[in-house]
């Protein structure tokens, strides 16, 4: 699945049962599409540190994938469906690093390394 910033590939394959569970509701698969294989630091409900996380690309999301993502948040989180939608659309889908591996086909990090 082609990222919304290029032609290139960067995907999260979950590695957590719990989670992937999850996540097979929604991409009928265990990869999901991020937009960069660095994780960053971010401050997330439940957790009194810091969580290293990917961001979940949602402009890479069919319109499928992303009804199912907004219905799924929605009924995870007891929210409005609407206040869901306006949540991703607003402050994105972090994925938890430890709950996933990362791989990407994107030519530019290797010219960054080198």
């Amino acid at each position: 699945m082609p990222n919304s910033e290029g032609n290139w590939e960067t995907t999260a394959r979950v590695i957590d049962p719990e989670r992937l569970k999850f996540w097979r509701g929604i991409f009928d698969g265990d990869t999901v599409p991020v937009k960069s294989i660095v994780p960053q630091l971010a401050q997330l409900p439940g957790f009194a540190e810091s969580q290293l996380v990917y961001e979940l690309d949602v402009d890479a999301l069919t319109q499928q994938q992303h009804i199912r993502l907004v219905s799924a948040l929605s009924k995870r989180f007891g929210v409005h469906i609407r206040w869901a939608g306006h949540l991703l659309t607003e402050q994105g889908c972090p994925i938890l690093a430890e709950h996933v591996s990362v791989a990407s086909s994107d030519r530019r990090i290797l010219a960054a390394i080198l």
